[in-house]
């Protein structure tokens, strides 16, 4: 009843039509049409049979051959004459007498003489009374076909199909009615039909049992269909991407089952064309009559491209990401590799014009130093240049006489400094002769070399790096072996695949604390390989490496063939010595503020500015250093940017709201331009980095307060003072510590003290007594300084580990130990990338460092 209430009564009165209808034309066909065609033929034959019978009669009757002739003749002619009738014949006592036609093997017996068959009739022959006298056998063609034809067709076939045809015809009309007023889409109104029609998004009515009842023309097109077509399609049977193995449950499905909406689920299909389309399907239950939920109303964004675009920008931030971080990596990494020689170069001639080196000798080997520093320092900044070169194609090289030997003792000189500091061997030597010039592109070998010992030097921390150079022939030409070999961590297999791309180091691990900028590997076997050679490594984890350069080799005209010892005994007698002329100066009397967090940082620069004549204050701290400049007025103020309470820049900012309008000058060891920038953007006038540099500090002081009279400044120069008590520390005061130092040469150290290499000297001169007071108290304090390192790191207190390593990064440069300003930046990275393993290990070369410093008897310096 629910079915036919839904069914409008048009629809009702038309199938009640169609059914009388068909009813009465069944019933007439039945009574009237079927049997007649097959009856009348029956009829035909039953009386051409019978008018066969009575011939048969007359004729055999006479009883002569005659007879018997003239109704052989008879059957002849109506076998002949009737194309129904295909044989005839006369049996008389069971033997045939007569035949006409194929009647003989033709002729099927039938059980009894008086039946007969559509196809086979027996007509018996009586004469007086009830004596048979034969039988007429006739064979007609069958009414009915034979097999399964006679089966299929027959009388009542037609009769059939035209019930099947008008049954078919009146309730596909009827089903079509009953579907028109059962379909969703016409109870739509056809202009509301167009309007979502003409939506982008793909719309779906789906009913209790999964099935589409009503698709919009735009998820037709989604999957490649009619909106007609999809009508009772089950939803989920159409290509969804469920993306696992498990069962799946649609979120029209979950609508139904849950009675609530589904909100941006994502779906994906595989369309016609075999594209993968994304979806954001919303689903909500539709309320039925009688409170039951009836079907489901789904929409479907296609979202295809916005994914695909969201994965290409994602994947483009990530590669930008990486790009930045590589930059920055790079910038801060290129940063401290220039800074290393840069420390030496300024280093040993801050000791030359202050006059410190004890013999010309000594002049001309410090001299030597600067020099071939300053030249690895240029060859570094071209680096970059170089690598681009070479990725552009455009590296030339310029193949000269090279003086190979000189070049590769000039290599050890240089590197031989961090090499030392390191507590390891650095050596040249030959394994035989090899010619003393060559035609090379010495700018490009010796950055190969550079590279090569500067890369062995930071993996090795016992033994020592040897260079050894041979003469190899192959096939008639001769080549220049160079093996640097050392007796460093070495690299498992897997590593050296990355060895030689650029800004990657064999290990991510160790880039934290080894440093590098990640090219001189990459640029070095370019390098080898437009010289026509190539560079190779061998290695093995935790017992060192080897790294062979080959090259084509080119004697130059009149070089000479000579083993390395020999040529470094030539070079050490061609020496000269070179004089300088270190310029000095006084400061007009002016009052300055010096604020910095690490003890060291202030002495040093307040000793530096009194020899020179100003008045030095001293602030820990941002908020000291308010106070203060509220009750005394400065020429200038040096700003450390990173202190405990406040720091530099709000310092900085907050003095610049209140009036003060002299020159600040911020003390930071952030050496990045970025660092500058912001230092300015503070308030700052200007910007220096740390370890203190003696020169720039007094060039930039002298900018802002003017020279007064030029003279030296040495040990011996009058330092102006305030009377005040000497510093007392952990171990006593000042000249207490002096004294211990006088007699042991060396600072207290723990008892289970191992030297690890040659002694730790400060750069600072330690023939000046405050100079050396200084170096002394930082030593002292770095003792309880690493201590508190080791608590902090077992806390893991990053925060304290962040003041303090940033504390040892100034003050380790400024008292003269360069090493320790390096472990102290490394240890800072560290914290800030929470790598507490890596923290272990440079607290145990800090400590180790630590036990190498000497401090020279002042007798003896």
């Amino acid at each position: 009843m629910s079915f036919f209430k839904q069914v409008s009564v048009r629809t009702r009165l038309s199938l009640a039509l169609t059914c009388i209808v068909t009813t009465v034309m069944t019933l007439a066909l039945i009574l009237n049409i079927a049997p007649s065609a097959e009856q009348e033929t029956l009829k035909g034959r039953a009386a051409l049979a019978q008018t066969i019978g009575y011939a048969a009669l007359f004729q055999l009757s006479q009883g002569d051959a005659q007879g018997t002739d003239a109704f052989r003749e008879l059957l002849q002619k109506m076998v002949e004459n009737n194309s129904e009738l295909l044989s005839a014949g006369f049996r008389r006592n069971g033997e045939l007498v007569l035949v006409a036609g194929d009647h003989q093997a033709q002729w099927k017996p039938l059980a009894d003489q008086r039946q007969s068959t559509d196809s086979h009739v027996q007509l018996p022959l009586t004469m007086t009374g009830d004596e048979l006298y034969g039988v007429v056998e006739l064979r007609f063609k069958s009414i009915r076909l034979e097999g399964w034809l006679g089966v299929v067709w027959n009388a009542w076939t037609p009769l059939i199909l035209f019930l099947a045809i008008s049954c078919f015809g009146t309730f596909s009309f009827l089903i079509k009615k009953v579907l028109h007023q059962l379909d969703p889409s016409q109870a739509v109104p056809g202009r509301v039909r167009e309007a979502l029609d003409s939506l982008a998004e793909g719309l779906l009515v789906i009913n209790r049992q999964g099935r589409i009842a009503l698709a919009n023309s735009s998820f037709a097109a989604f999957v490649g269909k009619s909106p007609e077509s999809l009508l009772g399609v089950p939803a989920s049977k159409l290509s969804w991407l469920t993306g696992g193995d498990g069962p799946w449950v649609p979120p029209w499905q979950s609508a139904l089952q849950q009675e609530r909406p589904q909100a941006n689920v994502m779906l994906q299909m595989r369309d016609q064309q075999g594209s993968v389309r994304t979806f954001m399907v919303n689903c909500s239950p539709v309320l039925g009559n009688g409170g039951t939920y009836r079907g489901v109303l789904a929409s479907f964004d296609d979202v295809t491209l916005l994914e695909e675009k969201k994965k290409e920008l994602h994947t483009a931030k990530e590669a930008a990401e990486s790009a930045n971080r590589a930059k920055s990596e790079f910038l801060a990494n290129m940063s401290h590799e220039i800074r290393t020689p840069m420390n030496a170069v300024l280093g040993f001639t801050d000791v030359l014009r202050r006059g410190l080196a004890e013999s010309p000798d000594q002049q001309v080997q410090y001299l030597d130093t600067i020099h071939t520093n300053g030249t690895h320092l240029l060859e570094l900044i071209n680096d970059i240049l170089d690598l681009s070169k070479v990725e552009s194609g455009h590296l030339e090289l310029e193949y000269t006489e090279t003086p190979f030997h000189k070049m590769a003792f000039d290599v050890v000189e240089v590197l031989g400094v961090k090499a030392r500091e390191k507590g390891i061997t650095l050596a040249y030597e030959s394994a035989g002769q090899v010619p003393d010039l060559i035609l090379s592109d010495p700018t490009r070998l010796r950055q190969i070399l550079t590279n090569l010992v500067g890369n062995a030097i930071k993996f090795t921390s016992k033994g020592g790096i040897r260079i050894v150079a041979r003469v190899s022939k192959q096939r008639g030409e001769q080549s220049l072996e160079i093996d640097v070999i050392d007796s460093g961590i070495g690299m498992k297999p897997e590593s050296l695949a990355r060895l030689f791309k650029a800004f990657v180091q064999a290990d991510s691990s160790t880039t934290r604390q080894f440093g590098g900028t990640g090219l001189g590997l990459a640029i070095s076997r370019k390098f080898a390989q437009a010289m026509e050679g190539d560079i190779t490594v061998s290695s093995e984890f935790g017992k060192g490496t080897t790294f062979s350069v080959k090259v084509p080799l080119l004697p130059a005209e009149g070089s000479r063939w000579i083993d390395a010892q020999s040529a470094g005994l030539e070079l050490r007698k061609t020496r000269t010595s070179r004089g300088i002329d270190p310029s000095q100066l006084r400061l007009k009397a002016a009052r300055v503020l010096v604020v910095d967090d690490g003890d060291p940082n202030r002495e040093l620069i307040r000793l530096v500015l009194r020899r020179a004549g100003l008045t030095v204050d001293e602030a820990t701290n941002g908020e000291e250093a308010i106070t203060a400049v509220k009750k005394t007025a400065y020429e200038a103020i040096l700003m450390d940017m990173q202190m405990p309470v406040k720091d530099g820049y709000d310092a900085t900012t907050e003095l610049r709201l209140l009036g003060y309008t002299m020159p600040i000058i911020a003390l930071t060891g952030h050496a990045m331009k970025g660092d500058e920038d912001k230092c300015r953007a503070a308030g700052c006038s200007g910007y220096l980095t740390k370890p203190v540099n003696i020169d720039e500090l007094l060039q930039t002081v002298a900018a802002i307060v003017g020279k007064d009279v030029t003279r030296p400044l040495s040990s011996t120069s009058p330092v102006v003072m305030h009377p005040e008590p000497s510093p007392v520390t952990s171990k006593g005061t000042i000249d207490q510590i002096v004294n211990a130092a006088r007699s042991s040469h060396t600072i207290p150290v723990t008892p289970d003290f191992v030297t690890d290499g040659r002694p730790l000297v400060s750069t600072l001169p330690m023939n000046d007594p405050e100079f050396r007071d200084i170096v002394i108290r930082f030593v002292d304090r770095l003792e309880s300084q690493i201590a508190t390192m080791r608590a902090a790191l077992s806390a893991k207190d990053a925060h304290q580990l962040a003041n303090l390593s940033h504390w040892l990064k100034g003050a380790g440069g400024t008292v003269g130990f360069g090493i320790l300003s390096e472990l102290g930046r490394d240890l800072e990275t560290s914290v800030k990338a929470r790598d507490w393993f890596q923290m272990g290990d440079l607290l145990d070369q800090l400590e180790a460092h630590s036990r190498r410093i000497v401090v020279p008897d002042l007798s003896v310096v």
